[in-house]
């Protein structure tokens, strides 16, 4: 039909689940879907916030619950999200996430991804950048 265009995007899978990004190279527009199964872990890192998507990283769970771990480098929390749920995580925060449900959640994203520069750092990348900031 005129004015009607439909588009399959391609599913990326992984060990951890299943991503759909969705108006990907369309700047401040780019929405990303993940499935992940029950008991699945993900995340385990934390972004120093140089990619804007990250200033804060922006989540809505959809559906499901997933049990997430938030370090700031002195406290430790951990909190359930539940469907509905939107989150924000600060950039030096590190975090980690296991599913207690099937999940769904996007994550909306001001840049498209870049895998090579995605401002993604290791739990090891924390614990460097806090002795280095604690022995200032």
């Amino acid at each position: 039909m005129i004015g009607i265009t439909l588009n399959k995007l391609p599913i990326i899978t992984s060990s951890k689940g299943e991503t759909i990004e969705w108006c990907k190279n369309v700047p401040g527009m780019q929405v990303t879907f993940y499935y992940r199964p029950e008991h699945a872990q993900f995340a385990h890192h934390f972004h120093k916030g140089e990619d804007p998507s990250k200033a804060p990283e922006r989540f809505l769970l959809i559906q499901g619950k997933v049990k997430m771990t938030f370090w700031n480098g002195k406290d430790v929390e951990t909190a359930i999200i539940y469907k509905g749920t939107e989150l924000l995580i600060q950039p030096f925060i590190y975090h980690e996430a296991v599913t207690l449900e099937d999940a769904i959640f996007a994550e909306y994203r001001a840049t498209p991804f870049d895998a090579k520069s995605s401002d993604v750092y290791s739990r090891e990348d924390f614990i460097e950048y806090l002795s280095q900031h604690l022995a200032n």
